[in-house]
């Protein structure tokens, strides 16, 4: 192998026996190490979409405190999820569960079932939640074309004073 490279980048005329990217050759002179991987072709095959990109799943932000007795509608807008022309066709899950903190019930707080109007998703959620736990909320619906998309946000519960 190292011949081989050497060869290519000395500018001999025979080229290696497989196919080397340059782009990931690595030198380290100071241990006198070199690494290089077999290239492949890095460009996509397919639109990419939001969230089929391999990144986690989309976050659509922090919402507003809550208290401890509170209870209220959660909205989740898959709009930015959503493919031009697509909707939402019906709702996988809506859950609740603590992010930071503890609360073993979090999966309680779901309250009722979930709902859509064109690309917002509701969900009614409370009372009993546990001051000063962060709670994500994850919601996964299918789409007309055939797509999952999840969003997540969190919530956290005011402490009580």
């Amino acid at each position: 192998m190292l011949l081989a490279l050497a060869s290519l980048l000395s500018g001999a005329a025979s080229p290696p026996p497989w196919p080397v990217n340059l782009n990931w050759l690595v030198a380290a002179p100071a241990r006198g190490l070199f690494l290089a991987a077999p290239s492949r072709n890095l460009a996509p095959t397919a639109p990419a979409r939001n969230f089929l990109r391999g990144a986690p799943m989309p976050f659509a932000g922090d919402s507003q405190p809550i208290a401890p007795t509170e209870k209220r509608v959660l909205q989740i807008n898959f709009g930015p999820q959503l493919l031009t022309g697509d909707a939402i066709a019906s709702i996988l899950s809506v859950t609740i569960a603590a992010y930071e903190g503890v609360d073993a019930d979090a999966f309680a707080l779901v309250s009722g079932s979930p709902s859509f109007s064109g690309a917002v998703v509701s969900q009614a959620a409370g009372p009993n939640w546990v001051a000063g736990v962060v709670y994500r909320v994850t919601a996964q619906v299918q789409t007309a074309l055939g797509e999952t998309p999840v969003v997540w946000f969190h919530i956290a519960c005011a402490a009580v004073t």
